[in-house]
């Protein structure tokens, strides 16, 4: 599984990366966008790049759905699984880094109700697709976890930015 999130991951971050920088050139030129700026904005499409790879890329066929908030938690407790507490750590570990890049890279614009619009509305999407494309299984625990992670994150560089005040 490492191997294919490794290979679609890059294959679709550099030309994205590419098109990012290609898309971005003007509003450096007119400072509308620092370079840092720039940098991170890359930053933040290789993660989304790699974020999709590990959410579709070398999975199983599945088809299904399940709507039993905190089912995943619930199984995870009776059945002390190991498998099962380490996919709801990555599925919050995996939006950490989305707390942090997004608002970095959306700074002037981004507040809290509308940073959690944003994760819940991203989230959503991608389960939609692994349930449309049989590549996952819609899970409200996914959307849940998603949320955790990214404000785990938002909250991070919250921290960072206010101690650098």
């Amino acid at each position: 599984m490492a191997g294919y999130i490794l290979k679609y991951g890059l294959l679709i971050s550099i030309p994205a990366c590419i098109i990012t920088v290609i898309v971005s050139i003007p509003f450096v030129k007119r400072k509308k966008v620092c370079l840092p700026e720039l940098i991170y904005r890359c930053l933040f499409v290789i993660y989304c790049c790699f974020l999709l790879s590990a959410t579709f890329a070398g999975r199983p066929r599945v088809h299904g759905a399940m709507l039993i908030p905190f089912s995943s938690y619930y199984e995870a407790w009776v059945t002390q699984s190991f498998l099962g507490w380490r996919n709801i750590l990555l599925n919050i570990g995996m939006f950490i880094p989305f707390g942090v890049l997004f608002p970095i890279c959306w700074d002037r614009k981004i507040n809290l109700k509308k940073f959690i619009i944003i994760v819940i509305l991203t989230s959503l999407s991608i389960e939609i697709a692994q349930y449309v494309t049989r590549t996952g299984l819609f899970e409200i625990d996914d959307l849940t976890n998603n949320l955790l992670g990214s404000l785990i994150g938002f909250s991070g560089w919250r921290l960072l930015k206010n101690s650098s005040k």
